[in-house]
């Protein structure tokens, strides 16, 4: 099984030409494909700007990779720190930035966009019943938009200890109470492995049919530290071998931490750390 190695870029940067080194560097490191980042946050330019420089942007930034031999995997769907989706008004308003994502997504020829369940009395929320009722309507909603642009939408696992309901099994679960092909479960190692459980069994418990993308980082088993994988505690090989298990094929795709005023020459030399993480997780010499 080989396994495409993907890291995350594009994540807003005020410095002209950043996105191009970012990619450039990636791909000198080793790296064949990204986690589009561009339209992650719910204030980044591109869900704010006028439509037609979005398309400019999305465009340019396709053209930046392209040139680099580097193809994007996944993206990620906005989402806002603190999280609070309380009110229809909220939930309409991220609903659009949400569609013009999707856009992005098949603009760079992805076919996998990873979301945040919604939290509608933020993540200290204990109301579970509340919470699938409108994450199940607002994603019924979304995924027929991912149809028409033929993307689809990953739910990701989360971390937050006052709601266990969006933990590996109980996520994919819900994904699947949609029988809808347009609504899958992206696994976040990093968050299973600090609420106890093991990536591995977390791989095996959202299986074959709904895991289709990644979140690949490390931790110490306390805290969502988005380490590169051996920095931190969790058991790899045994991770890699659930994904052997179960016939995964989609790519290892990083999240590990990268400081936003990294220098470029420290900025390469992780990205090569990282790089040299995935090769000894899947065991190429």
């Amino acid at each position: 099984m080989m396994l495409e190695y993907a890291m995350t870029a594009g994540l807003y940067h005020p410095e002209e030409n950043f996105f191009e080194t970012e990619i450039n560097q990636l791909a000198e490191a080793g790296f064949t494909c990204v986690d589009y980042r561009s339209v992650v946050l719910d204030n980044t330019p591109a869900l704010l700007m006028p439509y037609h420089e979005f398309r400019t942007l999305i465009n340019e930034h396709k053209r930046i990779m392209d040139t680099a031999g580097i193809s994007v995997c996944q993206t990620h769907g906005p989402w806002m720190w603190p999280p609070l989706d309380g009110d229809a008004e909220t939930r309409a308003i991220r609903f659009e930035k949400m569609k013009r994502a999707i856009e992005a997504n098949a603009m760079v020829g992805s076919r996998y966009m990873v979301v945040h369940p919604l939290m509608p009395k933020g993540y200290k929320d204990e109301d579970a019943e509340l919470s699938r009722e409108v994450n199940f309507e607002f994603y019924s909603r979304l995924a027929e938009v991912g149809r028409e642009f033929d993307v689809v939408i990953a739910l990701e696992n989360m971390p937050f200890v006052r709601q266990p309901w969006w933990l590996p099994a109980p996520i994919a679960e819900f994904a699947a109470s949609f029988q809808n092909d347009y609504v899958k479960v992206c696994l976040d190692t990093g968050h299973s492995f600090m609420r106890g459980d093991s990536p591995d069994d977390a791989v095996r418990a959202i299986g074959a049919d709904l895991l289709t993308t990644l979140h690949v980082h490390d931790n110490d088993g306390t805290e969502d530290q988005h380490l590169v994988p051996y920095d931190g505690k969790t058991n790899w090989p045994a991770f890699i071998a659930s994904l052997r298990e179960v016939g995964f094929r989609g790519a290892l795709s990083l999240e590990s931490k990268v400081p936003f005023d990294c220098p470029d020459d420290e900025r390469l030399a992780l990205f090569r750390k990282m790089k040299a993480s995935l090769d000894r997780m899947t065991g190429v010499s």
